[in-house]
């Protein structure tokens, strides 16, 4: 017993009481979660980009294209965001489904 458990490696050879009830956190769980986080911080640093974004008193026709452009090409990339994070909360819940008892 003393080749295969390595006995003789331990510090001390005393006991501790474990808890009965440890919750654990699935770690498929955590990662869908952490990619929802994720996310959605992205998802609201855009928004808030987004919102910040002001045309100048008297504008140029260039700039208004470029104004346009750049609120176009976030408004896009929040939507993106929001078609990924509504994805990955639909597995997270498909996943929980699945798990309960």
């Amino acid at each position: 017993m003393r080749e295969h458990y390595g006995l003789d490696r331990l510090i001390e050879y005393g006991t501790e009481p474990i808890p009965d009830a440890i919750l654990v956190v699935n770690p498929a769980w955590r990662k869908l979660d952490s990619q929802i986080r994720s996310k959605a911080g992205k998802r609201h640093r855009l928004a808030a980009h987004f919102g910040a974004l002001v045309l100048s008193e008297d504008p140029t026709e260039s700039q208004v294209q470029g104004f346009q452009q750049r609120k176009g090409n976030l408004q896009e990339e929040i939507q993106v965001l929001d078609l990924e994070i509504e994805s990955i909360k639909q597995t997270a819940q498909e996943y929980r489904a699945s798990r309960s008892p």
